[in-house]
């Protein structure tokens, strides 16, 4: 029986991890169950999933969002990523030409393949500058331009520009026929 109790007494880790779950509402009765059975098989399929709903969100505390757009609501907020190896989106180029549609970028630097990046490289980035630091994402109001896969694996323009003392987050189609300015900047993998 005292075997039984001490595999029933997780770490302070783990705890931290299970209230952490808890505060973002992702804990059932069925994920309590699993927590007391195997509290390090709880942790290890909890750190592996990034929630992009749990993320993106005005409420958040490590990065100050001002908006989050409905389109990206719409398409990304039922999206959750398994994290094995975080690739972070570094910066591409600048855009030089003005009135750049998403299929002439896209094509420019290489097709879609080339430029697919991940909500949770683009909240690494983020985090880095929660609150406009100085670093890789332009911070002056000009939109920082990612490609990601939606919830149904279209991929859409979404991106992130500092207004109103906080990260503006919208998305639109990538055959969307609005076109860029000059000096945005464009990530890729």
């Amino acid at each position: 029986m005292q075997g039984d109790d001490r595999m029933l007494q997780p770490s302070f880790k783990q705890m931290k991890e299970f209230f952490r779950q808890v505060e973002a509402g992702r804990v059932t009765s069925a994920n309590f169950q699993k927590f007391l059975k195997n509290p390090d098989g709880f942790l290890e399929t909890a750190v592996n999933k990034f929630v992009v709903a749990d993320n993106f969100t005005l409420s958040n505390a490590a990065v100050k969002f001002s908006y989050i757009g409905d389109n990206f609501k719409l398409w990304f907020y039922s999206k959750t990523e398994e994290v094995k190896d975080l690739v972070v989106p570094h910066p591409h180029h600048d855009l030089c030409k003005a009135a750049s549609l998403d299929c002439e970028i896209i094509d420019d630097l290489g097709g879609k393949a080339k430029v697919e990046v991940t909500m949770s490289g683009i909240y690494e980035l983020l985090k880095i500058q929660p609150n406009g630091e100085a670093g890789v994402l332009l911070t002056n109001g000009y939109a920082n331009i990612f490609y990601v896969l939606d919830v149904n694996r279209v991929l859409r323009a979404v991106y992130v520009n500092r207004l109103d003392g906080g990260w503006d987050v919208r998305a639109h189609s990538v055959g969307f026929p609005s076109r860029w300015c000059a000096d945005l900047r464009v990530f890729s993998c």
